[in-house]
């Protein structure tokens, strides 16, 4: 189907006979039918579409009965997503009583499209219709531990820095191998001669060495190539599983203090309010050894925007990330790089809000990369604003409390922005060259909103925002207050300190997850020709499968679905009337009620034998034939 009309287009349709040709794909429906033919009478049973705001679509359709168009419902979607599998246990033809082994029903799938101007809505396709007949599996059996359909389990993230997940739903028991598998990653999808860069995903079973699924590109239920929303239940099944690939949630992952006056931190120690930042916390709320002198340094947002958490850090410090107006404007500028403060002394910074230009500043502000926290190689500086909430001509604290306190005790700094420099080789070329050569009035520089290429484009004053109205806190620093205690404070974190926030991580070529399905595969057991059955039995001339008055069917069940299988029917002075050979690789054949010479057999008793390679079965069967 095509892509449906756009708005601008309805004035090119015929209001009459509207256009029966462009429509875009929206779902499928499941139906049950009483016959394996697509007229007469059906029900449908579910109803699977993309989640998109579109469910229940209406259209003017002519009613015979009321001699005039009705609106009224024409497809009933529900944003479900796109299924790859149902489970029906109940036969929506018989008040939904519960469906019988061995008995055939049909089922039926139909695509439908929808365009909101055309005449009609909606197109269904026709029906692909399924004959299913209920069965016991007859060599595999559950062990008491084996899981049953709707189990799923996530995998073990193997190899890479991505914070993606992998989850596995078991939706066909009996085809699951005890393998082991791996799921990995490609940055590039191959769409016919052109390369795209769409993150996409293989399954390989790793036992067997065979990739069973390829160049996935469904992501967090969306598939990336068509940007559709298709739903948990859309991932493919392969060997009994549902495979779901998610990539992390964007956003900050944690930020820490790693390391003080006297070198790294091991374990790390929060560096935010615990309190305030419940989610980013990586020592839930444990602050000992921050400082060598003891005290305690949390970063936090200027107070005045917002009540503190999530939300208020979003909508402060990376509401303007990547510049006002920019295409990833927000958190997603940050995406997936990681950040540090470090309290080296020897730090600059720019003040464009007070006119005193440049300031040195105990800190500075550096670009770590991508999950490579312990390598310095690829990290560059960024560049350090900061706006003189105090006036006293230079960073530091100020003689205020912050709002997160309940007393008077808890001094924080002046404002800290961040800009990085759209020259961000490695090392601190970029920064350098901002510095080098900003004026004395700021008038080159650009807006601490700004975004690349809002000013000198492509040069050395060519930056951008990263964060914004960052402050440090003391926490339980002095009374701020009491001037001379205040004055006595540590003036900002020792040198050597050093602040780190660390972002979600996509999954990219370098992660790998990993599975093993061998603690859920059932037991192969030795057929048991003893189950086998025959129906309906006796036999009154009548079979709610039967077609036809002439259509005669005995239907023999449980049988071996490979090896030799012979049925054998004896009238009761023991004269074979009839040899049937099962060998197709189903659990069930047909008698139709004939001897050798195709004529009806007669009234009465028989006695069958079915042998197979495991052993025999005898069967009495009583045969009531119709009068006519």
């Amino acid at each position: 189907m095509a892509e449906a009309y756009k708005a601008e287009d309805i004035i090119d349709i015929d209001p009459v006979t509207g256009d029966f040709t462009y429509y875009e794909f929206e779902g499928y429906n499941i139906y049950q039918l009483k016959s394996p033919i697509e007229f007469g009478e059906m029900e449908r049973i579910a109803t699977f579409d993309k989640i998109n705001g579109i469910r229940k679509i209406t259209d003017d359709i002519f009613s015979t009965e009321y001699g005039k168009y009705i609106n009224i419902y024409v497809q009933e979607g529900s944003d479900s997503g796109l299924n790859h599998s149902i489970q029906i246990t109940e036969d929506a033809l018989k008040n939904n009583s519960n469906l019988i082994l061995n008995h055939e029903y049909y089922f039926a799938v139909a695509a439908y499209g929808y365009n909101p101007y055309g005449i009609p809505k909606t197109l269904e396709s026709s029906k692909e219709i399924i004959a299913v007949r209920p069965q016991t599996p007859n060599i595999w059996s559950a062990n008491s531990d084996t899981v049953q359909y709707g189990y799923y389990f996530g995998a073990e993230h193997a190899k890479g820095a991505g914070d993606g997940s992998v989850f596995v739903t078991v939706i066909d028991p009996t085809q699951v191998t005890g393998d082991s598998y791996k799921v990995t990653f490609n940055d590039d999808l191959l769409v016919g001669t052109e390369t795209m860069g769409i993150t996409n995903w293989d399954l390989t079973n790793t036992t067997t060495g065979e990739i069973v699924l390829s160049n996935q590109p469904l992501l967090n239920n969306i598939n990336l190539l068509t940007g559709d929303t298709l739903g948990y239940v859309a991932n493919p099944i392969v060997e009994g599983l549902r495979i779901n690939v998610y990539g992390p949630k964007p956003d900050i992952k944690s930020v820490a203090v790693v390391a003080n006056a006297n070198g790294p931190i091991n374990p790390q120690v929060d560096g935010l309010p615990y309190w305030r930042y419940p989610d980013w916390l990586v020592a839930n709320g444990e602050y000992e050894g921050q400082q060598t002198n003891g005290s305690t340094w949390v970063l936090n947002t200027h107070p005045g925007y917002g009540p503190g958490g999530v939300a208020t850090f979003y909508g402060s410090v990376v509401v303007f990330s990547g510049g006002y107006g920019s295409s990833n404007q927000g958190l997603a500028a940050l995406l997936s790089y990681d950040y540090e403060c470090r309290f080296t002394g020897q730090g600059k910074s720019f003040d464009d809000w007070d006119g005193t230009g440049i300031h040195d500043v105990p800190f500075e502000w550096w670009n770590i990369g991508i999950g490579t926290l312990d390598d310095q190689s690829d990290d560059y500086q960024l560049i350090s604003w900061v706006l003189d909430d105090d006036g006293d001509g230079e960073w530091g604290l100020t003689p205020f409390d912050h709002e997160t306190s309940g007393g008077d005790n808890d001094p924080y700094t002046d404002r800290i922005y961040v800009h990085a420099p759209t020259n961000d080789k490695y090392g601190t070329q970029g920064h350098d060259d901002f510095f080098a050569n900003v004026l004395p009035d700021g008038s080159n520089v650009n807006a601490w909103y700004g975004q690349p290429g809002d000013n000198d484009p492509g040069g050395s004053m060519d930056s951008w925002n990263v964060f914004s109205r960052l402050v440090f806190m003391n926490w339980n620093g002095g009374d701020v207050a009491n001037h001379p205690n205040y004055n006595a404070l540590e003036p900002e974190p020792e040198t050597g300190t050093v602040f780190r926030i660390v972002t979600t991580k996509p999954n990219t070529s370098d992660d790998e997850f990993t599975f093993s399905t061998a603690s859920l595969v059932g037991k192969t057991i030795e057929y048991d020709p003893s189950k086998i059955k025959v129906w309906p039995n006796p036999y009154f001339g009548y079979n709610p499968e039967e077609k036809s008055a002439d259509d005669r069917q005995i239907h023999f069940t449980h049988l071996p679905e490979e090896g030799k299988c012979i049925i054998r029917i004896f009238d009761l002075t023991g004269k074979l009337i009839r040899k049937i050979e099962h060998n197709n690789d189903t659990q069930y054949e047909v008698w139709d009620v004939r001897d050798y010479h195709t004529k009806p057999v007669s009234s009465g008793m028989y006695l069958v034998h079915i042998e197979t390679e495991q052993g025999e079965k005898i069967l009495k069967l009583a045969v009531v034939q119709p009068q006519f």
